[in-house]
C-alpha cells in the first residue's frame, strides 16, 4: 500500500510540474537569474511545496504515528557541518547551470527529452559514486579501528 501511496504521490508531482510548465529549465533559470525578465513562478511553486510538507509534518507529528503502515524513521537535524554546506553548494551550482533538479530531471526523462535524460542519468551516477566512496572510507575506518 505504501508503494502505491508513493507512486500516486510521484506522479502527482511530476504532473503539476509538467501542468505548470516548472519541468522547462528555461522557467527554473528565469526564476535563479534577477532582472527584467526575472519569472517568479518557480518560486511560487517552492511555496506551495513548503506549505504541504509543513502540513504533513505537523500532521505526523500530531498523530504520532503514519497513515500508511509500515515503517516511519523521521528526520532528525544532525547540524551543519562541511559536507552539508559543501553539497548544498554542489546542488545549487548544477541546478543553476543546467537548470534541473533532480525531479525536473525525471520529469523531463520521462518525456524523453535528452537534455533531462542527461541530467538525471549524470545525478544517479553521482549518488553511485558517493555511495561507493562512503562505503570504501567506512570500510578502511572499520579495518584501522580493528588494527589499533
Amino acid at each position: 500500500m505504501i508503494r502505491l501511496a508513493a507512486l500516486a504521490c510521484g506522479l502527482l508531482c511530476g504532473g503539476g510540474l509538467i501542468l505548470s510548465g516548472l519541468a522547462d529549465p528555461a522557467r527554473v533559470q528565469a526564476f535563479l537569474r534577477p532582472g527584467p525578465d526575472w519569472d517568479p513562478s518557480f518560486g511560487l511553486a517552492l511555496l506551495a511545496a513548503i506549505a504541504v510538507a509543513f502540513i504533513g509534518v505537523r500532521l505526523h507529528r500530531r498523530l504520532g504515528q503514519p497513515l500508511l503502515p509500515g515503517p516511519s524513521v523521521p528526520a532528525e537535524a544532525e547540524g551543519l557541518d562541511a559536507r552539508l554546506v559543501a553539497g548544498s553548494l554542489i546542488f545549487g551550482l548544477g541546478w543553476g547551470l543546467s537548470g534541473f533538479s533532480p525531479g525536473t530531471a525525471l520529469v523531463a526523462g520521462g518525456q524523453f527529452l535528452g537534455d533531462g535524460a542527461l541530467f538525471a542519468t549524470a545525478a544517479l551516477v553521482g549518488m553511485l559514486v558517493h555511495d561507493l566512496a562512503t562505503a570504501r572510507g567506512r570500510a578502511s575506518m572499520k579495518n584501522l579501528r580493528s588494527r589499533g
